[in-house]
């Protein structure tokens, strides 16, 4: 290889590394952002908590391991779901959740948040 082809390579390779060292700031910084609205929701409605452990283990279970489908996905928010007898009275903590996310979602930069990521970074601040 010649001497430029070397030296670009060696050039490339620090860009590269810069540009991770960004996407890690920036996710962190984004996370960070994240905890501190869940955070700020939870702790204004204390009472929200068990119905949103709830809310979770619910998305979760739905694990089918012969289809290999379900599981925390999210799916718990629509009405089909929401409405069903083991998830009675989770609208609330749904509703939290809903309101946290239109926040969330306005300083994002890389999208909105999935509901399944959602529902488990808020259990995960519990």
């Amino acid at each position: 290889m010649s001497t430029e082809i070397i030296a670009s390579l060696g050039s490339f390779v620090e860009e590269a590394n810069a540009a991770d060292l960004i996407q890690r700031r920036q996710r962190s910084e984004f996370q960070s952002s994240v905890k501190g609205t869940l955070f700020t929701a939870i702790k204004a409605n204390p009472d929200l908590v068990p119905s949103l452990l709830t809310l979770a283990m619910n998305d979760a279970m739905t694990y089918d391991k012969a289809t290999k489908s379900g599981g925390p996905n999210g799916s718990v928010r629509f009405s089909s779901e929401i409405s069903r007898p083991e998830n009675k009275g989770l609208s609330a903590a749904m509703n939290l959740l809903e309101e946290a996310k239109k926040e969330i979602d306005s300083y994002s930069k890389g999208g909105p948040i999935s509901f399944a990521d959602l529902i488990q970074f808020a259990v995960g601040l519990v």
